[in-house]
C-alpha cells in the first residue's frame, strides 16, 4: 500500500512504546524528517530514559517541528502520542494558519489562566478559604452566644445588643456570598481539559512587537487562534462603545451590571489603541471595573459597609497608578529588545526594573 503525504505535512506516529513507530519511521522517512521524543529527552539531559526530562524533551520537540512546519518542510514526530491531548498542540501548529501568517516560530501573550485553584493554592488555603472558614465557626457562634446574652440582660443595653446583633448577622451573610464569590472561580483539574486560556492581548511575535494596533485587532486575531480549540481557548468577549453616545454608554454600563449581577468579575475598560497619551505622558492603559460580589474577594467580607466604604474612597491612587504606568511601559521596551535580538542582560534590565517597582510598599489590592 502506498501513502502519500504533500510536502508540507505534520506526520504524528501513535502507538505505546515498542509498538514498532520508530523502526516505520526509519524506513519510510529520511533522518532529519523525524523528531523524536526519546531522541529530546537525550539532548536535555544525557538520558533517553530520563522521564524526568520529558516537559522539557517536548518544549525542544515543539520548537523544532514549528521552525520546520514554517520552512515549510515535511515533520514527523516519533512520541507515543496516545493521549488526545498529548497530540492536540502539535495539530494546532497546521490549523490556525497562525504561524505562517506572521512569519514566525513563538508568540507572546497576555493571557488568564482559569481556574485560579490551579496557579493560586497557597493564596486560596492561607487567605480566600482561611477567612471563610474562620468566619462562618466563629461569627454564627458569637451570634448565639449574643442572643441569649440578650434575652438574659433584658430590656437593659438592649438597644446597643440589637445593634451588635444585626452587624453579625449582616457579617454572616457577607461570609456567604464571599465563599460563593470566590469558589466559582475554583474548580478541579485533572488534565489540560479542565483548564481554560482567555488570551485578550497578542503582544510580539518573531518579527515584531504588536502595540501599535489597536485593541479590536488584537480581539480579530486571538479569536482566530482560539477557534480550532474552544475547549481549551476562551475568546475574550468585548465590545466597542463609543463615548460621545449617551445610548451606547448606558448600553455598556447595563452590560456590566447583567455580568455582575451573574456573578462574573467585571469588565476591563480601554481606549481604542493600545497607547494612549495625554498631557502628562503615556495614559493609564487599562481601568478594572469590578462586581459588587468580587470586590469582596479583595477587600473582604464586609467591605461595602458604611464605614468601610468610607475607608477606601479616602485612598490615594496617585502613587499606585503612577507605578501600574511605568511597569507597562518597561514591560514594552523588554519586548522590543528581545525582539530586537539584543543581549539579555539588556532585556533583564527592564525586567528586573518592573521587579524593584513591585517591591514598592503599596497595596495590591488598590
Amino acid at each position: 500500500m502506498e501513502i502519500k503525504i504533500p510536502n508540507l505535512s505534520l506526520v504524528v506516529l501513535i502507538g505505546p512504546s515498542g509498538s514498532g513507530k520508530s523502526t516505520f519511521a526509519q524506513k519510510h522517512f529520511i533522518k532529519t524528517e523525524v523528531l523524536s521524543s526519546d531522541h529530546c529527552r537525550g539532548l536535555v539531559s544525557d538520558n533517553e530514559n530520563d522521564q524526568a526530562a520529558t516537559n522539557d524533551a517536548f518544549e525542544v520537540l515543539h520548537y523544532i517541528a514549528s521552525k520546520r512546519l514554517a520552512a515549510g518542510r515535511l515533520t514527523v514526530v516519533d512520541a507515543t502520542n496516545v493521549q488526545p491531548e498529548a497530540r492536540k498542540s502539535l495539530v494546532k501548529l497546521l490549523q490556525t494558519g497562525f504561524w505562517d501568517k506572521f512569519n514566525t516560530t513563538w508568540a507572546c501573550l497576555d493571557c488568564e489562566l482559569m481556574p485560579w485553584s490551579a496557579k493560586a493554592q497557597e493564596l486560596l488555603r492561607s487567605q480566600y478559604a482561611a477567612v471563610a472558614a474562620a468566619g462562618r465557626v466563629s461569627v454564627p457562634h458569637t451570634v448565639s452566644l449574643l442572643e441569649r446574652t440578650a434575652e438574659r440582660i433584658g430590656e437593659n443595653g438592649e438597644g446597643r445588643m440589637v445593634e451588635v446583633l444585626e452587624r453579625l448577622k449582616a457579617t454572616n451573610t457577607n461570609l456567604d456570598r464571599f465563599t460563593t464569590a470566590y469558589r466559582q472561580y475554583c474548580w478541579s483539574v485533572e488534565s489540560l481539559d479542565d483548564l481554560k486560556l482567555a488570551p485578550f492581548h497578542l503582544l510580539a511575535t518573531e518579527n515584531g512587537v504588536h502595540v501599535g494596533e489597536n485593541h479590536q485587532w488584537h480581539m480579530a486575531q486571538l479569536a482566530e487562534i482560539c477557534q480550532p480549540d474552544e475547549q481549551l481557548l476562551l475568546v475574550t468577549d468585548n465590545k466597542i462603545i463609543d463615548v460621545t453616545n449617551p445610548d451606547e454608554v448606558a448600553n455598556g454600563v447595563q452590560r456590566w451590571l447583567e455580568l455582575t449581577e451573574r456573578g462574573g468579575e467585571g469588565m476591563v475598560v480601554k481606549p481604542l489603541n493600545f497607547i494612549t497619551k495625554g498631557k502628562k505622558g503615556l495614559n493609564q492603559p487599562a481601568v478594572k471595573c469590578r462586581g459588587r460580589e468580587y470586590l469582596r474577594i479583595v477587600y473582604g467580607p464586609d467591605y461595602d459597609t458604611e464605614t468601610n466604604l468610607k475607608r477606601l474612597r479616602n485612598r490615594h491612587l496617585g502613587r499606585k497608578r503612577s507605578l501600574a504606568i511605568r511597569e507597562f511601559a518597561l514591560g514594552i521596551e523588554a519586548l522590543e529588545r528581545f525582539v530586537r535580538k539584543e543581549p539579555l542582560r539588556r532585556v533583564h534590565e527592564c525586567v528586573f526594573g518592573v521587579l524593584a517597582l513591585e517591591s514598592e510598599p503599596v497595596d495590591p489590592r488598590l
